[in-house]
This record gives C-alpha cells, structure tokens and sequence, in this order.
C-alpha cells in the first residue's frame, strides 16, 4: 500500500512541476501575433513612440 502512495505523490509532484515549468516556459518565449492587443503581451514601442509624436503635433 505505502508504494501505491509514493507512486501516486510522484505522479502529482511531477504533473505539478510540468505544469509549473509549462507555464514559466510560455511566458518567456515571444508571443507577438501582429494583431496589437494587450492579449499576447506584446509591446510595440514604435508604435508608442509614434503616437507621441502625432499626440505632440
């Protein structure tokens, strides 16, 4: 029975950590679909820094 456990707390720990390092991994890599929302977090600083200009004008 004891082995049935430390299975079972293995399987949960390692799901867990596969979780946790999926997550970590998908936020660091470069999320830019073009489509300028603040969905994929992409940030287009041109695109500020033009605004800025026209807003100056």
């Amino acid at each position: 029975m004891r082995n049935v456990q430390e299975i079972i707390v293995f399987l949960l720990f390692a799901a867990a950590t596969f979780y946790i390092v999926r997550r970590v991994w998908n936020s660091m890599r470069k999320k830019d679909c073009g489509g300028g929302c603040a969905a994929c977090g992409g940030i287009d600083l041109k695109a500020i820094e033009e605004k800025i200009r026209q807003d100056k004008r």
